[in-house]
Protein backbone atom coordinates (compact mmCIF):
# COMPACT_ATOMS: atom_id res chain seq x y z
CA UNK A 1 0.00 0.00 0.00
CA UNK A 2 1.12 3.56 -0.67
CA UNK A 3 1.72 5.98 2.19
CA UNK A 4 2.68 9.63 2.05
CA UNK A 5 5.93 9.96 3.98
CA UNK A 6 8.38 12.86 4.13
CA UNK A 7 6.61 14.50 1.20
CA UNK A 8 6.84 11.50 -1.18
CA UNK A 9 4.95 8.26 -1.83
CA UNK A 10 6.42 5.20 -0.14
CA UNK A 11 5.31 1.60 -0.69
CA UNK A 12 4.74 0.01 2.74
CA UNK A 13 3.90 -3.53 3.84
CA UNK A 14 2.40 -3.76 7.35
CA UNK A 15 2.03 -7.27 8.81
CA UNK A 16 0.86 -8.49 12.20
CA UNK A 17 -1.16 -5.48 13.31
CA UNK A 18 -3.22 -6.02 16.42
CA UNK A 19 -2.85 -6.85 20.10
CA UNK A 20 -0.81 -9.50 21.90
CA UNK A 21 -2.17 -12.08 24.37
CA UNK A 22 -2.16 -9.48 27.14
CA UNK A 23 -4.19 -7.02 25.09
CA UNK A 24 -1.26 -4.70 24.38
CA UNK A 25 -0.19 -3.41 20.96
CA UNK A 26 2.42 -5.64 19.39
CA UNK A 27 5.96 -4.19 19.41
CA UNK A 28 6.97 -2.95 15.97
CA UNK A 29 10.02 -4.06 14.00
CA UNK A 30 10.92 -1.84 11.05
CA UNK A 31 12.90 -3.72 8.38
CA UNK A 32 15.06 -1.32 6.36
CA UNK A 33 16.40 -2.85 3.14
CA UNK A 34 19.74 -1.88 1.61
CA UNK A 35 20.68 0.10 -1.47
CA UNK A 36 18.60 -0.66 -4.56
CA UNK A 37 16.60 -3.47 -2.89
CA UNK A 38 12.83 -3.82 -2.49
CA UNK A 39 10.93 -4.88 0.61
CA UNK A 40 10.28 -8.29 -1.00
CA UNK A 41 14.01 -9.03 -0.66
CA UNK A 42 13.54 -9.78 3.04
CA UNK A 43 13.47 -13.58 3.49
CA UNK A 44 9.87 -14.72 4.10
CA UNK A 45 11.09 -17.14 6.78
CA UNK A 46 12.57 -14.22 8.72
CA UNK A 47 9.37 -12.20 8.46
CA UNK A 48 7.24 -15.16 9.58
CA UNK A 49 9.60 -15.83 12.50
CA UNK A 50 9.19 -12.25 13.71
CA UNK A 51 5.41 -12.48 13.38
CA UNK A 52 5.36 -15.79 15.26
CA UNK A 53 7.46 -14.19 18.01
CA UNK A 54 4.73 -11.58 18.53
CA UNK A 55 6.05 -8.63 16.56
CA UNK A 56 4.32 -6.34 14.10
CA UNK A 57 6.54 -6.15 11.03
CA UNK A 58 6.78 -3.10 8.77
CA UNK A 59 8.72 -3.18 5.48
CA UNK A 60 9.00 -0.58 2.75
CA UNK A 61 10.61 0.16 -0.59
CA UNK A 62 13.23 2.90 -0.31
CA UNK A 63 12.68 6.00 -2.42
CA UNK A 64 13.56 5.52 -6.08
CA UNK A 65 13.18 1.74 -5.69
CA UNK A 66 10.36 -0.67 -6.53
CA UNK A 67 6.88 0.75 -6.04
CA UNK A 68 7.97 3.84 -4.10
CA UNK A 69 8.23 7.21 -5.80
CA UNK A 70 10.78 7.34 -8.60
CA UNK A 71 13.18 10.21 -9.28
CA UNK A 72 13.92 9.62 -12.96
CA UNK A 73 14.74 13.29 -13.52
CA UNK A 74 17.82 12.94 -11.32
CA UNK A 75 19.35 10.42 -13.71
CA UNK A 76 21.00 7.08 -12.99
CA UNK A 77 23.84 7.09 -10.43
CA UNK A 78 27.34 6.17 -11.58
CA UNK A 79 28.20 3.87 -8.71
CA UNK A 80 31.77 2.97 -9.71
CA UNK A 81 32.74 6.60 -10.29
CA UNK A 82 31.06 7.72 -7.07
CA UNK A 83 32.83 4.96 -5.12
CA UNK A 84 36.18 5.96 -6.57
CA UNK A 85 35.64 9.62 -5.63
CA UNK A 86 34.74 8.55 -2.09
CA UNK A 87 37.94 6.51 -1.74
CA UNK A 88 39.99 9.43 -3.03
CA UNK A 89 38.39 11.78 -0.53
CA UNK A 90 36.75 13.89 -3.24
CA UNK A 91 33.47 15.70 -2.62
CA UNK A 92 30.34 13.74 -3.54
CA UNK A 93 26.98 15.34 -4.30
CA UNK A 94 24.33 12.62 -4.00
CA UNK A 95 20.81 13.36 -5.29
CA UNK A 96 19.46 12.71 -1.78
CA UNK A 97 21.03 11.93 1.58
CA UNK A 98 20.93 9.02 3.99
CA UNK A 99 19.25 11.39 6.43
CA UNK A 100 16.44 11.99 3.92
CA UNK A 101 15.98 8.26 3.57
CA UNK A 102 15.81 7.86 7.34
CA UNK A 103 13.10 10.53 7.40
CA UNK A 104 11.22 8.52 4.76
CA UNK A 105 11.19 5.57 7.15
CA UNK A 106 10.10 7.74 10.05
CA UNK A 107 7.36 9.26 7.91
CA UNK A 108 6.13 5.80 7.03
CA UNK A 109 5.79 4.96 10.72
CA UNK A 110 3.92 8.21 11.34
CA UNK A 111 1.57 7.46 8.44
CA UNK A 112 0.78 4.15 10.16
CA UNK A 113 0.26 6.04 13.43
CA UNK A 114 3.26 4.43 15.13
CA UNK A 115 5.41 6.49 17.49
CA UNK A 116 8.37 4.10 17.82
CA UNK A 117 9.88 0.93 16.39
CA UNK A 118 12.95 -1.26 16.61
CA UNK A 119 14.94 -0.82 13.39
CA UNK A 120 16.66 -3.75 11.67
CA UNK A 121 18.60 -3.02 8.51
CA UNK A 122 20.75 -4.62 5.86
CA UNK A 123 23.54 -2.77 4.07
CA UNK A 124 22.53 0.87 3.71
CA UNK A 125 19.47 0.09 5.83
CA UNK A 126 21.73 -1.08 8.64
CA UNK A 127 23.51 2.28 8.59
CA UNK A 128 20.15 3.99 9.10
CA UNK A 129 19.52 1.79 12.16
CA UNK A 130 22.73 2.64 13.96
CA UNK A 131 23.44 5.05 16.76
CA UNK A 132 26.18 6.00 19.22
CA UNK A 133 26.77 6.58 22.91
CA UNK A 134 29.27 6.50 25.77
CA UNK A 135 30.37 3.67 28.07
CA UNK A 136 31.82 4.96 31.34
CA UNK A 137 33.43 3.30 34.36
CA UNK A 138 33.50 5.99 37.08
CA UNK A 139 35.59 4.17 39.70
CA UNK A 140 37.30 0.80 39.30
CA UNK A 141 40.08 -0.96 41.20
CA UNK A 142 43.19 -1.41 39.08
CA UNK A 143 43.00 -5.20 39.36
CA UNK A 144 39.62 -5.13 37.62
CA UNK A 145 40.71 -2.92 34.73
CA UNK A 146 42.09 -5.72 32.47
CA UNK A 147 38.85 -7.67 32.94
CA UNK A 148 36.79 -4.68 31.88
CA UNK A 149 39.08 -4.08 28.91
CA UNK A 150 38.34 -7.62 27.77
CA UNK A 151 34.58 -7.35 28.44
CA UNK A 152 34.22 -4.01 26.64
CA UNK A 153 36.24 -5.28 23.70
CA UNK A 154 34.00 -8.31 23.30
CA UNK A 155 30.71 -6.44 23.71
CA UNK A 156 31.54 -3.39 21.58
CA UNK A 157 34.20 -4.65 19.21
CA UNK A 158 36.51 -2.09 20.81
CA UNK A 159 40.12 -2.27 19.62
CA UNK A 160 42.85 -2.25 22.26
CA UNK A 161 42.38 -1.16 25.87
CA UNK A 162 40.40 1.54 27.62
CA UNK A 163 42.26 4.71 28.55
CA UNK A 164 42.29 4.46 32.35
CA UNK A 165 43.18 7.45 34.54
CA UNK A 166 43.23 7.94 38.33
CA UNK A 167 39.91 8.82 39.97
CA UNK A 168 40.62 11.79 42.28
CA UNK A 169 37.41 11.32 44.26
CA UNK A 170 38.22 7.73 45.26
CA UNK A 171 41.64 6.62 46.36
CA UNK A 172 43.23 3.73 44.44
CA UNK A 173 40.47 3.81 41.82
CA UNK A 174 40.57 4.48 38.10
CA UNK A 175 38.06 5.75 35.58
CA UNK A 176 37.59 5.40 31.81
CA UNK A 177 35.19 6.38 29.04
CA UNK A 178 34.71 5.01 25.55
CA UNK A 179 32.59 6.56 22.78
CA UNK A 180 30.98 3.77 20.78
CA UNK A 181 29.02 3.47 17.56
CA UNK A 182 26.82 0.49 16.81
CA UNK A 183 23.32 -0.93 16.42
CA UNK A 184 20.33 0.39 18.34
CA UNK A 185 20.02 -1.65 21.55
CA UNK A 186 23.76 -1.87 22.22
CA UNK A 187 23.46 -0.75 25.91
CA UNK A 188 21.30 -3.77 26.73
CA UNK A 189 23.91 -6.09 25.19
CA UNK A 190 26.79 -4.44 27.08
CA UNK A 191 24.87 -4.42 30.39
CA UNK A 192 24.17 -8.13 29.99
CA UNK A 193 27.90 -8.83 29.65
CA UNK A 194 29.01 -6.58 32.52
CA UNK A 195 26.36 -7.91 34.90
CA UNK A 196 28.32 -11.17 35.12
CA UNK A 197 30.75 -9.49 37.52
CA UNK A 198 29.83 -8.27 41.01
CA UNK A 199 30.47 -4.72 42.22
CA UNK A 200 31.15 -3.27 38.77
CA UNK A 201 30.06 0.36 38.49
CA UNK A 202 29.34 1.49 34.96
CA UNK A 203 27.02 3.65 32.88
CA UNK A 204 26.26 3.30 29.19
CA UNK A 205 24.15 5.72 27.16
CA UNK A 206 22.57 5.52 23.72
CA UNK A 207 21.58 8.60 21.73
CA UNK A 208 18.02 8.79 20.37
CA UNK A 209 17.46 8.20 16.67
CA UNK A 210 14.55 8.40 14.26
CA UNK A 211 13.68 4.83 15.30
CA UNK A 212 14.42 4.81 19.03
CA UNK A 213 14.16 6.98 22.12
CA UNK A 214 17.71 6.39 23.36
CA UNK A 215 18.56 4.85 26.71
CA UNK A 216 20.77 5.00 29.79
CA UNK A 217 21.72 1.96 31.86
CA UNK A 218 23.83 1.97 35.03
Amino acid sequence: MKKRANGIDIEVEDSGAGLDAQGRPRPVVLLIMGLGMQLIAWPPAMVHALLDAGYRVVRFDNRDVGLSQQFDALGKPKMLWTGLKYRLGWRIKPPYSRQAMALDALGGLEALQMDKAQGVGGGLGGASGRTRGVLAFPATRWARCPTLDWAASGALGMPGRLDWSPQPAERSSYRAEYSWQGPIGTPEKVASVLSRWDRIRFEITEEPTSFSEGSRIS
